[in-house]
């Protein structure tokens, strides 16, 4: 489990962190430009617990509604299984108490070979311990 896993066509699986940040009127340019390019070329990818997130964010029903829809025509990556990953990640962490959303973000990222784009500290020790490619923003 420790191995790495090659990109996959160059798939990116975009955290909620930098979803917020690029979804924000006040967010971070290098970031949105950087969301902007991955939805453009195609590699941006999500999952159901970021899609969940975000939309959790929304300050209302059409809102949430609006925003799905963009995610769900993303790459949607399936984390079937991921369950049994995300114990054994947990387990091998130098700290137990990781955050479990961190941990199925990672799983499903290193099942299907994508990289991640993120803006959590958490993320980043996830993504070294197992070897998944990774860009913090």
């Amino acid at each position: 489990m420790h191995r790495s896993r090659r990109p996959n066509e160059g798939r990116v699986l975009i955290d909620t962190s930098v979803w917020i940040t690029a979804a924000s009127p006040d967010g971070d340019r290098v970031v949105r430009r950087t969301v902007r390019e991955l939805v453009v070329t195609g590699q941006a990818a999500t999952y159901e617990i970021v899609i969940a997130e975000v939309l959790r964010g929304a300050g209302s029903d059409g809102e949430a509604e609006a925003m799905e829809a963009e995610l769900r025509a993303l790459d949607v990556l399936p984390c079937d299984g991921a369950g049994s990953m995300v114990a054994a990640m947990g387990r091998d962490m130098a700290t137990p108490r990781q955050r479990i959303a961190d941990l199925f973000v990672a799983a499903v990222a290193w099942r299907h070979g994508a990289a991640l784009l993120h803006s959590d500290r958490h993320l980043s020790q996830v993504a070294a311990r197992f070897g998944i490619p990774e860009t913090a923003m």
